[in-house]
């Protein structure tokens, strides 16, 4: 794995370090203002909706054409500066047409009766702002990991917002804070981010914006432009089919419900901590590997990430549900968060078969197949959205995270049998059989655990029974070579010092 591995281990730190932030934050300041949390959610989670219509798929161009571009000499031909200029007119172009529309869109909701679309007129302006910051770090990320740099955008990005935000909750908590000078707060934040990825940039010595030979003129523009608007729908239905739940429980319900799904969808997706540091490091590999038809190499990290993300994913999940109403009791509204525990539950049980098929969406974007991607996703966005239609209405909470597991779970299913039946490429084997029974059996054993009657005390003892239980045996039937060989990096390391 190479630099996958040792760039994706720092970077799963991070995500850990801000995943354990997280958490105290999930318990013990959230849901002291569960309105507020939500606000931030609807906001992102709008933001992040208008962002493919606001880019035109130009995150996936920064890292699609960037090996054709790559030429340290001449500052990569002006590509970053081509990008930046294109994202200022794309934002401009989408912001007019949306404030020109907003009328109609506003009519149209209320005729589907979403009883809570007035938010998206009252916070318009602040939703854009939040759409240009969004785009902006968004596109300096990817372009920082064609150097296969992932760590520090990594803090930026995930451990910044997990510290900020909880300052900013608990100040509108304790009444220093009002509802303007909160969102004023939440969108210095963001722009911060913004701030650190330039400042890193030029720390790389890649903040390059001029260019003897700039990217316009490569003749490439018009097949860029193909790849981007594909990438863009790709990118539509993706938030169809996966990121729409916020929105629609905010203006469906209100905006405390929203917090409340946010706090257990939090818990759920701290399972695939891993895959986002995996995803990263491993798109512009599996690009490269496209470029000269290096289709083992692809077929080797698919498997090979696939039983890796569900060695830490099946654990992670276990210890979760295993503790589950414990984590909720150790909290001082115990009886509003408890009906998180199926929001949980669903969206981690997702998160698991995503990890499970690992970066099949990866191989099928950076391929010739990308085309794919686009029709997959936008037939399964169109379902999440009926599905959440129907389920909010009548199960709350819970029926938005029912419509979120189906909606990966197809996908998955669809995108991986499609690079089985045209490409012969799968994730799985024998050893993912074997992990799987190894973690159900550890699992087992210790519900059958009696409680203390001690929230703290139960948490310890089921996780570190369930860790004795699952680890050994997958380190001795060496279910993954990786993960064995950086356990005893780390244990030579312990006995050293």
């Amino acid at each position: 794995m190479g630099i996958i591995q040792r760039q994706g281990i720092k970077q799963t730190v991070v995500n850990y370090a801000a995943a354990g932030i997280g958490a105290l934050s999930i318990l013990f300041v959230y849901p002291l203002e569960e309105a507020r949390y939500g606000l931030f959610l609807f906001l992102y989670s709008t933001a992040n909706f208008f962002m493919p219509f606001a880019s035109l798929g130009l995150g996936a161009v920064a890292i699609r054409y960037f090996p054709a571009f790559r030429e340290p000499e001449t500052g990569h031909r002006g590509f970053l500066s081509f990008l930046l200029g294109a994202v200022l007119i794309f934002f401009s172009v989408f912001a007019l047409l949306l404030v020109l529309g907003r009328e109609a869109l506003l009519r149209l909701l209320g005729q589907l009766q979403f009883p809570n679309a007035g938010l998206i007129d009252t916070y318009l302006p602040v939703i854009l702002l939040f759409t240009f910051l969004l785009l902006l770090y968004t596109l300096l990320g990817n372009y920082i990991s064609n150097f296969h740099r992932i760590v520090v955008p990594g803090i930026f990005k995930n451990l910044w917002p997990k510290i900020a935000l909880p300052i900013l909750i608990l100040l509108s908590w304790a009444g220093f804070l009002g509802l303007q000078e909160y969102i004023a707060g939440i969108l210095i934040m963001e722009g911060l981010i913004v701030i650190g990825m330039l400042w890193y940039l030029w720390q790389l010595g890649e903040l390059r914006l001029k260019a003897r030979s700039p990217v316009w003129r490569s003749g490439q523009l018009r097949e860029m432009t193909h790849y981007g608007l594909y990438g863009m729908l790709g990118q539509v239905g993706s938030i169809f089919a996966f990121q729409l739940d916020h929105i629609m429980i905010s203006t469906l319900t209100n905006l405390s419900n929203t917090g409340i799904y946010g706090i257990g969808q939090f818990i759920g997706n701290a399972i695939e901590m891993p895959t986002r540091s995996i995803y990263a490091i491993a798109s512009p590999i599996i690009a490269k590997a496209w470029t000269e038809g290096n289709t083992r190499e692809i077929e080797h990290i698919y498997k090979r990430s696939s039983i890796n993300l569900l060695i830490f994913g099946l654990f992670v999940f276990g210890a979760i549900v295993l503790n589950l109403d414990d984590l909720f009791r150790l909290t001082a509204k115990y009886e509003t968060l408890k009906a998180a525990s199926w929001v949980v539950v669903l969206i981690g049980s997702g998160k698991l078969v995503d990890m499970a098929f690992s970066v099949n969406g990866q191989i099928i974007a950076f391929s010739s197949h990308y085309r794919f991607n686009l029709y997959a996703v936008l037939g399964l966005g169109v379902v999440n959205v009926l599905l959440n239609y129907f389920f909010i209405p009548r199960m709350g909470i819970q029926g938005a995270a029912l419509a979120s597991f189906i909606a990966i779970t197809s996908f998955n299913l669809l995108r991986g049998g499609y690079l089985w039946l045209r490409l012969g490429l799968h994730p799985f084997s024998g050893h993912t059989a074997l992990l799987i029974a190894l973690a159900a059996l550890a699992g087992g054993l210790v519900y059958l655990l009696p409680a203390s009657g001690i929230p703290l005390l139960n948490i310890v003892l089921r996780s570190g029974l369930f860790a004795l239980l699952f680890f050994p045996p997958v380190l001795y039937l060496q279910v993954s070579p990786e993960v064995n060989k950086l356990l005893l990096q780390w244990w030579k390391k312990i006995r050293r010092r």
